[in-house]
């Protein structure tokens, strides 16, 4: 090293070198340092109250019983409409298929009519 510039370019480098092996995280990156969730879970004491047995009332049981009747009952539509749903489209497909079949014998009909005939020409002799 001779003179200054040879020193600036040399401490540009390390600092770039060092940049590098000890990259800085951007500012909009996402923290890496964040605890796991199992770690902060088994740090929390634990709940009493969670392990207690308790028994529903009559009024919180007929509740759960009529709001599951309701989701059957619900199910049990939706499942009647898309069968009459699934019927119209089998009936709609069978009317298509129909008039295809229609629509080709009538082709065929109208063709045979517009061919000529064949005369049978007499022969005179």
């Amino acid at each position: 090293m001779t003179d200054e510039a040879e020193l600036a370019d040399v401490a540009e480098q390390r600092n770039d070198d060092i940049r590098h092996a000890e990259p800085e995280a951007h500012a909009d990156a996402a923290e890496t340092a964040v605890p796991d969730i199992r770690e902060v879970a088994a740090d929390e004491p634990v709940r009493e109250q969670d392990d207690d047995i308790r028994v529903p009332s009559a009024g919180e049981t007929a509740e759960s019983v009529e709001q599951a009747q309701r989701a059957l009952a619900e199910m049990r539509a939706r499942q009647e409409l898309e069968a009459r749903q699934a019927e119209y489209q089998a009936r709609a497909e069978r009317i298509e298929r129909w008039r295809t079949v229609e629509a080709q014998e009538v082709d065929v009909a109208y063709e045979a009519e517009r061919s000529p005939a064949l005369e049978m020409a007499a022969i005179d002799d």
